[in-house]
């Protein structure tokens, strides 16, 4: 979309301050939302709810369905985020496509691309570490990713963490050169997981395709090596009085 489009889209749509905060709380919930649902959370009445959400829709930044329940009667319509991503650059730059050209170079060096995607990927991510404490809990650990963009959700289990991404932040790209993106993105985050002094792998990943995709990444902490002390006692030289 051309800048200007872009700028009056974000005038139009966005240039309302409770039309904003709607638009942000349904881009960041994980289900469809009713007008009533969003009338409740702004304390508004549903009917200007609507208003809001119809106009957001109009524009293309949110798309609608209807809830069919099991009980059945008139389902409610129901409001969730769409494809359109709002990129409003000035003047326009398109790094994007330098993004796959570059990808696509790597691509010509074979089995060598993964290696060198995963050691960039995984020091990117060791570098983000760098600025969190080493005593920091999970989602302090997460948060540079967080702040970039990503929308995370995590379990721990032991000495396993299971990762949800709802926001790849390459997905544009990563849509058209999903293997060395995908290994890229679970190399920073291995990284970053590591960068507490505690190594972890990546065990299993899954990614499923919905309206967005949503990422699920298992991970393992490395079992901490322990060295033994050397307790036993030096021999002292033999002696003539020993002889």
């Amino acid at each position: 979309m051309p800048a200007d489009s872009q700028l009056d889209l974000l005038a139009d749509a966005l240039g309302d301050p409770t039309r904003r905060a709607i638009f942000k709380y349904v881009a960041e919930t994980d289900h469809p939302v009713t007008a009533a649902d969003v009338g409740a959370t702004f304390g508004v009445h549903r009917t200007v709810a609507r208003a809001h959400l119809e106009k957001l829709t109009d524009t293309g930044l949110l798309i609608t369905d209807f809830l069919h329940k099991p009980e059945g009667g008139r389902p409610p319509k129901v409001y969730s985020r769409s494809e359109k991503r709002l990129d409003l650059q000035e003047p326009v730059r398109q790094y994007q496509v330098l993004s796959e050209l570059l990808l696509h170079t790597l691509e010509r060096f074979g089995d060598a691309a993964e290696i060198i995607v995963h050691d960039i990927g995984a020091g990117f991510g060791r570098q983000l570490a760098a600025s969190v404490s080493d005593d920091a809990d999970l989602g302090e650990r997460l948060a540079p990713l967080v702040e970039a963009g990503a929308q995370l959700q995590y379990e721990v289990n032991g000495d396993t963490v299971e990762l949800h991404t709802g926001n790849c932040l390459f997905r544009e790209v990563a849509t058209r050169r999903p293997r060395l993106v995908c290994l890229l993105d679970q190399a920073i985050v291995t990284g970053l997981l590591s960068g507490g002094g505690r190594p972890y792998e990546l065990v299993d990943s899954n990614r499923r395709t919905t309206a967005h995709d949503v990422c699920t990444l298992v991970f393992k902490a490395a079992e901490r090596s322990v060295v033994e002390p050397d307790n036993r006692a030096e021999s002292a030289p033999e002696t003539e009085d020993d002889a």
